[in-house]
């Protein structure tokens, strides 16, 4: 039991997306629970997923020869890692616990996002 219990203490629940500009007053505080996040990313990446399927089957109502592009089509195999990658790397976030993911700062704006 202990070990649950320690397993949700060190977890994010949020993505916290923090806009600060010298035009305002006060900063721009975006919370968005990290499951949703995660739920975005993966509907995302399956409709990516069904445009590598999709494209091949389009070339036949175009013009021009899609064979000239076979590097293009090749990259089929390795488009479908990668989203799968995508979805695990975005689930695993969560369990790393609280950190800062990005922090941009120019002359007069400061962007970061931070799981909580």
């Amino acid at each position: 039991m202990l070990g649950v219990v320690e397993k949700l203490k060190n977890r994010a629940f949020l993505m916290v997306i923090k806009v600060k500009t010298d035009d305002l007053r006060f900063p721009i505080i975006i919370p968005i629970p990290l499951p949703l996040v995660e739920d975005i990313i993966i509907s995302i990446c399956r409709l990516g997923r069904y445009g590598f399927k999709i494209l091949p089957k389009l070339q036949k109502h175009f013009r021009f020869n899609f064979d000239e592009y076979h590097e293009f089509w090749s990259i089929k195999v390795k488009g479908e890692v990668i989203l799968e990658a995508i979805i695990e790397l975005v689930h695993q976030l969560q369990y790393f616990g609280q950190f800062t993911l990005v922090e941009v700062k120019d002359e007069d704006t400061h962007v970061s996002i931070r799981l909580y």
